[in-house]
């Protein structure tokens, strides 16, 4: 079993190909995919990729890039409120 343990599929440069990457994935055995977040917007949008991805498990790994601290330092409340949903890994 493979696991792609930083897979950025959110990223915009992935529209309109995601589900091309995915199949790629599992045509070479990939099985489970960790799609870390790098602020509370992409948190947000890294649950819901998650809970839409059926042929593969997908863990959203939710947080904070350091480099972007100084303008998410507001959104930890909001963050701790996104950590309770049951799909969460890290």
């Amino acid at each position: 079993m493979l696991f792609d343990t930083h897979c950025h599929l959110y990223d915009h440069a992935l529209f309109g190909e995601r589900d091309k990457v995915i199949t790629r994935a599992k045509q070479n055995r990939v099985e489970m995919l960790l799609i870390p977040a790098e602020d509370l917007a992409t948190s947000s949008l890294t649950i819901n990729l998650c809970a839409d991805i059926n042929d593969l498990k997908a863990i959203p790994a939710i947080g904070i890039h350091p480099h972007h601290a100084d303008e998410e330092a507001n959104s930890f409340m909001a963050l701790k409120k996104l950590a309770r949903s049951s799909l969460i890994a890290a």
